[in-house]
């Protein structure tokens, strides 16, 4: 079996394992930014239009009961 050099070898894989680990945190942390940015536009676009659908359901339940306040 080959021997390693140990001073030639160590900092290859020293750098190359820094740097992988560096651009996996860094992919990570770019792509969850993403995702909770785009998760709460969703949630805000859901409870917007879950209250206009309530706001227009009272709507037209106060119209149909009581036709006499629309006039």
């Amino acid at each position: 079996m080959p021997q390693v050099d140990v001073a030639t070898f160590g900092p290859i894989v020293l750098w190359t394992s820094l740097l992988y680990i560096g651009g996996y945190l860094f992919l990570s942390a770019t792509y969850l930014y993403q995702f909770f940015s785009q998760l709460k536009l969703n949630i805000k676009r859901s409870v917007h239009t879950y209250q206009l659908a309530r706001a227009k359901q009272r709507l037209a339940s106060t119209l149909t009961l009581f036709p006499w306040i629309a006039l």
